[in-house]
């Protein structure tokens, strides 16, 4: 049956309520980098903390990175009370690892070779790196409960929690931040716990609003339009513990090997032309490039929970295609017109000097969120058929060749390493693109037939 406009219009509705509190989070937090930044440059020893930050910052992220796709598992499998507590067993197993990993990373023999040997720390910096990551101990456990139960709120309709518990998270952040500041803590503390303390909050409030919404029934309302169905390679069959295993672990690899390919980027940069200006406007240009990219990765959640049917995939695929013109639209204005220059230097502080490396890196990604927002639409129907190895193969087609492509141009030619990096990222990412169109093509086609069924049952 057709799609009336008044119909249209309320789903339409509905969806801008559910992913626009998603997105939102996702953005937000690119902007707790800069609040730390700019408490710890104002206390003494800022440079050898702030690097100490940067430092503990990259291991601490590469820990977590296994327990982000909880979001993931919980969307998609979370679908009623028996599914959620074998996720919940599975996140308390996946935090006792993360924890011992990082607690391991504390053990010094282990902190010397992280912080010393393989980051090439000087001594100074790598002391002032072990005191932040201490603060951030039970960082990656605390994400993994955060993720586990945001899924499950928006399997069931409840996005607008978890924008609260982001402003919470961000309010928290800033607020011990300040605080550290005031008192001219020492700027390794201040890091530490502003971190630690803006997760824990969210944490908090993400798990007692879920709490709450199941014990007063809100949560796996069999009628309720918004919950979304099992994945569908996994639907009308018990979850087992081998089935939660082969849609998670493809997934986890795949977050930390993207992750761990992050400091890779660094290592061509430095073996690249014009290494210096390149180090120093990389993280600007990723910060900013990922900012619009993030606004663009929740399309995955919203296709996996609203996609049943042929009238919803075209509706979601209209609502994924006008949010990737948004943030690409955005994205293009910062980098080609005046408001680019005025970005990098009034926000961002970026020296005058580096304006021009910046914004070419930004001009050479500026379709990235549009391709991140078909990357997320695709990857959901491969989510949906839990087929997560085949999303895991595209990230290792993406991540070997940006690696390849970098390295072997950084030392043959004089191509500025920035550039190097901005071309290498994007051609990964369409290699990739290609990959995951090519494994979502049944999937997608299934969803067609069920539109053109029901376009003819409708004549």
């Amino acid at each position: 049956m057709a799609v009336t406009r008044s119909e249209e219009r309320q789903a339409w509705g509905e969806m801008t309520r559910q992913y626009v509190p998603l997105a939102v989070s996702d953005m937000v937090m690119a902007l707790q980098a800069p609040i730390i930044a700019a408490g710890v440059a104002r206390l003494p020893g800022a440079e050898v903390n702030l690097a100490a930050y940067s430092a503990a910052l990259s291991i601490g992220l590469l820990i977590e990175s296994p327990v982000m796709t909880l979001l993931q598992t919980a969307t998609a499998l979370g679908t009623h009370p028996a599914r959620f507590r074998m996720i919940r067993r599975l996140t308390l197993g996946v935090s006792i690892a993360v924890t011992l990993a990082a607690a391991l990373v504390l053990w010094a023999p282990v902190a010397r070779l992280v912080f010393e040997d393989w980051l090439g720390l000087v001594p100074e910096v790598a002391a002032a790196t072990r005191r932040i990551f201490a603060w951030l101990l039970l960082w990656p456990a605390f994400i993994a409960w955060r993720r586990t139960y945001q899924g499950v709120l928006i399997n069931q309709g409840h996005a607008r929690d978890i924008g609260l518990g982001s402003a919470g998270r961000l309010s928290a952040l800033a607020l011990l931040t300040w605080a550290g500041t005031m008192a001219g803590r020492d700027g390794a503390t201040v890091a530490g716990t502003a971190l630690i303390g803006g997760v824990f909050f969210e944490m908090l409030l993400v798990v007692v609003m879920a709490q709450y919404r199941m014990r007063r029934g809100a949560l796996w309302n069999v009628n309720a339009a918004s919950a979304a169905p099992a994945a569908t390679g996994l639907a009308g069959k018990e979850i087992r513990w081998n089935d939660l295993l082969r849609f998670f672990l493809p997934l986890a690899s795949t977050s930390v090997m993207m992750t761990a390919s992050r400091p890779l980027i660094t290592a061509g940069l430095a073996r690249a032309a014009a290494a210096e200006t390149s180090l120093a406007a990389w993280p600007i240009v990723w910060t900013t490039v990922m900012f619009f990219g993030n606004g663009c990765k929740m399309i995955q959640q919203l296709a996996i929970v609203w996609i049943q049917d042929g009238r919803s995939y075209i509706l979601v695929r209209r609502f994924a295609t006008v949010v990737g013109v948004i943030m690409t639209g955005g994205f293009f204005l910062l980098a080609f017109t005046g408001a680019g220059r005025v970005y990098l230097e009034h926000a961002i502080g970026l020296p005058e000097a580096l304006h021009a490396t910046a914004l070419d890196g930004m001009r050479g990604m500026v379709l990235f969120p549009a391709f991140i927002a078909v990357q997320s639409w695709w990857q959901a129907f491969l989510v949906k058929e839990g087929r997560t190895a085949q999303i895991h193969l595209a990230a290792i087609a993406d991540a070997g060749l940006l690696v390849l492509v970098l390295f072997t141009l950084a030392s043959r030619t004089n191509v500025p390493g920035l550039l190097l990096a901005s071309a290498a990222t994007v051609l990964g990412l369409v290699v990739e693109l290609a990959l995951l169109a090519r494994f979502s093509k049944g999937a997608r086609q299934a969803v067609a037939v069920r539109v053109a069924a029901g376009a003819h049952a409708a004549v």
